[in-house]
């Protein structure tokens, strides 16, 4: 059984010029009850925007979190 599913997820905000900015995706995988994932990166990769989209925190632009 899948624990976590991102299908085209993805975070789009508009700009002070009024153009959508994409923060993060689409992103599109699935981990198993077995499987842990280890989210690795620089500054400003998107790692807590990731965490807050499988917590619940945050609503995706597009796609879907199950």
């Amino acid at each position: 059984m899948t624990q976590l599913r991102f299908q085209d997820a993805s975070i789009r905000v508009k700009d002070r010029s009024s153009l959508d900015r994409r923060l993060l995706g689409p992103l599109s995988f699935e981990t198993d009850d077995d499987e842990t994932i280890v989210l690795c990166g620089p500054t400003g990769s998107g790692k807590s925007l990731l965490l807050e989209l499988a917590s619940g925190l945050r609503v995706p632009s597009a796609g879907s979190v199950l």
